[in-house]
């Protein structure tokens, strides 16, 4: 493969890198975003069960039995998480008024500060390898020149 098929595929990459960086900081582009405008109603809830499992994308996650009340009703809900809470801790629980089982819990969510600092990485990435292909086709070029 040549030097400028090569350096076109790091561009290419590059391009795509960044716009996944830029499209997922839109509220609708990730769904802890979605979840947070959709469930604008807030109840306490608590952990009754934990227990870790590893899964093969994502690493070590956490299986979290929640209970709350939401609209006069007591419910249960299993959701799975990549952080820990503690068995009988307090969570505040924002859940969708239409469908009170389509929760958003804070502790169990990446913070905005943190999506918005993976999506900067995710950017400054996609830069450079642009970057490392655009040199990559400079230095193919003057070499193809001489």
């Amino acid at each position: 493969m040549s030097t400028k098929v090569k350096s076109t595929y790091l561009i290419v990459a590059g391009f795509i890198l960044c716009l996944l960086g830029i499209f997922s900081a839109f509220p609708n582009g990730n769904s802890a975003s979605i979840k947070d405008s959709i469930c604008t109603e807030e109840t306490s809830g608590v952990v009754r069960d934990v227990s870790s499992y590893n899964s093969i994308t994502a690493g070590r996650m956490y299986r979290v039995t929640l209970e709350y009340e939401a609209g006069g009703e007591r419910l249960t809900l299993e959701t799975t998480s990549r952080y820990s809470v503690d068995q009988d801790q307090s969570v505040t629980v924002h859940y969708n008024p239409e469908d009170p089982s389509e929760i958003y819990v804070e502790e169990l969510e990446d913070s905005k500060a943190n999506r918005i600092i993976k999506n900067v990485i995710m950017i400054a990435i996609g830069a450079f390898v642009v970057y490392l292909g655009i040199q990559a086709r400079m230095a193919a070029e003057a070499g193809a020149g001489e």
